[in-house]
């Protein structure tokens, strides 16, 4: 007979298994999407999550890359005055939505502006936000 503790214990071993076979999915579906491996992966409220970033001075390293996140922000928001590109972040998570294809948001705090799209596939929630420092107040007309 075994005892409850030591078989609560082998079980929760189990589940660690499970939860490994998770993050190798969310880690090959990041990759598969974005063409980078994450930086993070972890679980957060009980969902798998892969995150990467690319920051300001890489952004700034290449000079392809900047311009394509600048044309991006010109086209889908009305903000004027960008000071500078400081993020361009990553990030898959398991989800219960259903599938949807990319949406596109655009918000502005304060003097931060965050670009985001979006879509589901597969429960898998892939999202892209771009974050700018932009003079406060700024909108065209």
């Amino acid at each position: 007979m075994i005892s409850d503790k030591l078989h609560r214990i082998l079980r929760e071993w189990t589940g660690e298994r499970k939860i490994r076979a998770r993050e190798d999915r969310i880690v090959k579906k990041f990759f598969n999407t974005f063409g980078y491996t994450p930086d993070i992966v972890e679980i957060r409220k009980g969902k798998v999550g892969a995150y990467a970033s690319i920051t300001e001075p890489d952004i700034n390293n290449n000079p392809e890359l900047r311009n394509l996140l600048y044309e991006i922000i010109k086209t889908y928001c009305t903000f004027t005055g960008i000071i500078a590109i400081k993020e361009l972040h990553m990030k898959a998570e398991e989800s219960d939505y259903i599938d949807t294809l990319w949406t596109v948001t655009c918000e502005q705090h304060a003097s931060s502006l965050f670009i985001t799209r979006k879509k589901v596939e597969d429960n898998i929630e892939y999202t892209i936000t771009i974050i700018a420092e932009v003079e406060e107040h700024e909108e065209k007309q």
